[in-house]
């Protein structure tokens, strides 16, 4: 995940305002979403186990937030899986309202 935003199935038409509202959250609240669409989840768990990896690695180059967040959609079933770095949890609260 190089970028805030990352479309593995090539199916979000509006790719470039997702990644503009995430680069916006990010300068609004410190918090960077990091976010991605799979078309499906074959094994949560592992999933969940290298989120944390894959997010602190992502977001290493980034000196500027107070907190990430990995959210994962599905494509087939939609579904969403979200992972943080357990720094925004309590306090993302209204402030995800900003991405929609």
């Amino acid at each position: 995940m190089k970028t805030l935003f990352t479309d593995v199935t090539g199916t979000v038409p509006d790719a470039e305002e997702i990644a503009r509202k995430a680069e916006l959250f990010r300068q609004q609240t410190g918090v960077a979403p990091f976010i991605v669409v799979l078309p499906d989840i074959n094994n949560e768990a592992s999933l969940r186990q290298n989120g944390k990896a894959m997010l602190a690695h992502a977001s290493s180059s980034l000196s500027d937030v107070k907190g990430r967040v990995l959210l994962l959609f599905t494509a087939r079933e939609p579904r969403l899986i979200v992972i943080t770095n357990g720094k925004v949890e309590s306090g993302l609260g209204d402030a995800a309202n900003l991405l929609i």
